[in-house]
């Protein structure tokens, strides 16, 4: 990797990359560290993920706007955007073309040291070990802290007064998040102090998230063009049932009608594979 890379923060430390972590057919991930003087005052942050696309998109564009929703809603649940995306404002400087300019050519990310539930999950299916009833108790409580937050925009919350728990419920101004990709591949592990049993569980990637406006219901459009986000084999049934078929499926109480429990099914998918330690969601 480059060991210079535009927009990381400037100053005493010095950024290194140490780990390339993966590409696809538009991007690719790579971690760096930042090595800084001890006589100056540390980086809130001195690992980050940057993701860089390959050829000109808009998904990083995309993605960095639901990133920056995650950040607001304050939740340890969801994959943190540890600064603004990277612009590009001129392509020359960095040897590209004309096309490049005010491209979101690279995301800042939290790095999850312990790798996603999809690394875990073929770990404890080769070693035949199966979740104990408690792990998978709180790994949900961690799954449902992060649906709260895409949904509503905060969590569940402490009565200081009575140590009960209860949910203050949708932030003002907070549009839902259907995620559209829910699969363990798509959760991060990371270690954490409020965590001491298992790790803190994070839903990453939003890139083919959608909003719920509340007040602007999907159009006719929206909803076909929706039945192609995701990975085939964790389609809810709002994506593949056969009323798709139907001449009135536009009438249809399932196909088309995105919403949290779109999101909740993915979550009950992937706690079907956790129980069986199955590498394959179930079939449709």
């Amino acid at each position: 990797m480059s060991k210079a890379i535009a927009s990381l923060p400037s100053g005493p430390t010095k950024w290194k990359g140490v780990r390339f972590l993966g590409d696809g057919a538009s991007a690719m991930a790579g971690l760096w560290e930042g090595q800084g003087r001890p006589d100056v005052p540390a980086l809130p942050f001195k690992q980050v993920v940057i993701m860089e696309v390959l050829k000109i998109s808009r998904s990083l564009e995309y993605e960095r706007d639901f990133l920056i929703s995650c950040n607001r809603s304050n939740s340890t649940h969801l994959l943190k955007m540890l600064q603004d995306s990277d612009v590009v404002s001129r392509a020359s400087n960095e040897g590209l073309g004309p096309q490049w300019d005010d491209v979101h050519r690279r995301l800042f990310l939290e790095y999850c040291s312990l790798g996603s539930l999809e690394d875990l999950l073929h770990k404890r299916g080769i070693e035949t070990k199966h979740f104990t009833e408690k792990s998978l108790w709180l790994i949900l409580n961690c799954l449902v802290d992060g649906l709260l937050a895409m949904e509503y925009g905060c969590e569940f919350q402490t009565n200081p007064q009575n140590g009960q728990s209860y949910h203050p419920g949708r932030r003002e101004g907070w549009n839902p998040i259907i995620h559209f990709d829910i699969k363990p591949d798509n959760v991060f592990l990371a270690n954490d102090a409020l965590h001491y049993v298992t790790p803190i569980f994070k839903f990453a990637d939003f890139g083919l998230a959608a909003y719920d406006f509340l007040d602007d219901p999907f159009t006719d459009e929206e909803r076909e063009s929706f039945r192609r986000n995701g990975t085939e084999d964790y389609y809810p049934p709002e994506q593949f049932t056969e009323q798709w078929d139907f001449s009135d499926y536009k009438e249809s109480e399932v196909a088309g009608q995105y919403s949290f429990y779109t999101t909740f099914g993915g979550v009950g998918v992937i706690m079907y594979q956790l129980v069986t330690l199955s590498e394959d969601p179930p079939d449709h």
